[in-house]
């Protein structure tokens, strides 16, 4: 095991790490990691229109 911090110990299984980052995709690491386009594509795909918009106003 490797060392976390307090809140990411709860969620840690070791060898399942992509498996994790899907099941705890937040909105916040999608935005950092990836440009506004791949962003967009994947909220699209994601959510439909009204679902889409409330998502992208809980980010702001």
């Amino acid at each position: 095991m490797r060392k976390t911090s307090k809140n990411k110990e709860k969620s840690f299984i070791p060898f399942s790490h992509k498996k994790l980052k899907n099941r705890n995709l937040k909105a916040e690491k999608i935005h950092d990691n990836t440009t506004k386009t791949q962003f967009k594509r994947h909220t699209k795909k994601a959510f439909p229109n009204k679902k889409r918009k409330q998502f992208l106003l809980k980010i702001q």
